[in-house]
């Protein structure tokens, strides 16, 4: 028999979208009980969950770590508990496999495949019956469910097992934003020895892709109450998978990554998923992301600019996720990894922000460079690059780059017109160098 769960499910405004759920939800096994909370509704919900249901209504709108605190405090809960906005309709297969991903490994939360969902979330599905396509298409053999380690996951749908909700003290009360609450409750799971997970063969419809509540928050503030909790800039849960596609090996071989500036280690684990076979390892500058990172795969404290990375065995790959820029002298470094990490003929592979974007000359054409918070003018910037910088640096230190692309964002008319006029006066240079975001770069190391 199915294990079953409990549903604690949060709306706001979304009465109608609360009727198309649980008419879905009355066809989706393995439900125990359900819990309502309504978060601070105008439109008549809070009224249609007082009659005949487990439900809490807030008479003003609440972060989410309230809302989730309250229904496990004042309901009785399964083992496993699924949170999910009423936006997402589960897949007749989803709740079972959470399920039975949340009983190995370690793993206690876990999250499905989705339409609204991020990173490896993310799936194309057009409609509801595409996700009963894609749960009817799973081999007989992944029925109960295939997983794999995260950093992080979405807060649309998700599944915790009753105990690791227990063992890390609930969802923290001051945070407000769905995400925080969750990336905060996740920080502090995986520091009581359980692991977040997503399950590829489980799915999740979502009703509103794109289109969010307006609550109110200040995320702003939001985001700097979590920052200052964990003393942490970053919390990357999403690999950058650009990263991951310019490492050219087959599924099964063997090989040694170290990314430089891993952060919470989310790319490396998407590296290793595609890789199962390789040998993963980090360093990291800020010691608590690299505290995090160290409880999912091998990762060591330190500046790489000190030169003292000390791994055991050189790599076949070095990775600068968008971090040569933040350095004093990333010339230096790279010599240093040639000289000191690489294995004869390793490469490095990393991604550099493009100072001579559209964007940026379009700034200069009007006396401005604005630092930003995050961007091509991200303010801890402290080198910049163009295309030709990239390629002499390597060049420099004894690298043949073996190959580039090119990322990019949409471009205003303006800026079309723009780069079209720059041309014309510019010498050497192509279309390309002006509407790359950022350059994806993986360079070998010549024989010394």
């Amino acid at each position: 028999m199915m294990q079953q769960v409990t549903l604690v499910l949060t709306m706001h405004n979304q009465m109608e979208t609360l009727k198309a759920c649980l008419m879905w939800l009355g066809e989706v096994p393995g439900i125990h009980r359900m819990v309502f909370v309504d978060n601070g509704s105008s439109d008549g919900t809070g009224e249609l969950l007082s009659v005949g249901c487990d439900s809490i209504v807030f008479d003003e709108v609440k972060g989410y770590g309230v809302l989730w605190n309250a229904a496990v405090g004042n309901f009785p809960m399964d083992d496993v508990i699924v949170f999910l906005d009423v936006r997402y309709l589960p897949g007749k297969h989803c709740l079972g496999r959470l399920m039975h991903a949340l009983g190995h490994g370690g793993v206690g939360l876990v999250g499905p495949r989705s339409n609204g969902g991020s990173g490896n979330q993310q799936i194309g599905m057009g409609s509801i019956e595409d996700m009963l396509d894609l749960e009817n298409d799973v081999p007989l053999q992944e029925e109960k469910g295939a997983w794999f380690p995260v950093v992080g996951i979405d807060a649309g749908i998700f599944a915790v097992s009753k105990e690791a909700l227990q063992a890390s003290g609930g969802f923290r009360e001051d945070l407000l934003d769905a995400e925080n609450v969750l990336t905060d409750f996740t920080l502090r799971m995986l520091q009581k020895g359980f692991r977040p997970a997503v399950c590829q063969n489980a799915y999740a419809y979502d009703l509103c892709a794109g289109r969010e509540a307006a609550l109110g928050f200040d995320y702003e503030k939001d985001n700097a109450l979590i920052r200052k909790a964990w003393g942490m800039t970053y919390f990357n849960r999403i690999p950058n998978r650009n990263l991951a596609d310019m490492i050219g090996r087959e599924k099964e071989e063997e090989f040694r990554v170290l990314e430089v500036g891993c952060d919470l280690g989310a790319t490396l684990l998407e590296i290793q998923r595609r890789h199962p076979n390789c040998s993963i390892h980090g360093v990291e500058l800020n010691s608590a992301a690299a505290g995090i990172a160290g409880l999912l795969t091998d990762v060591k404290q330190g500046n790489i600019e000190e030169e003292c990375a000390s791994f055991q065995g050189k790599f076949d790959y070095i990775i600068f996720g968008d971090v040569l820029e933040h350095l004093h002298d990333p010339q230096k470094t790279i010599r240093f990894c040639k000289r000191e990490l690489l294995k004869e003929g390793g490469e490095v592979i990393a991604s550099i922000p493009n100072l001579m974007h559209i964007s940026v000359m379009e700034q200069l054409l009007h006396g401005r460079f604005a630092y930003e918070d995050a961007g091509l003018l991200d303010r801890t910037h402290i080198h910049f690059f163009t295309y030709y910088e990239i390629l002499l640096m390597f060049q420099r230190e004894g690298y043949s780059v073996e190959n580039v692309r090119m990322t990019g964002i949409g471009l205003t008319g303006e800026q079309e017109a723009l780069m079209q006029r720059l041309l014309e006066i510019s010498g050497n240079v192509e279309p390309f160098m002006y509407d790359t975001f950022q350059y994806l770069v993986r360079a070998k190391a010549e024989p010394r």
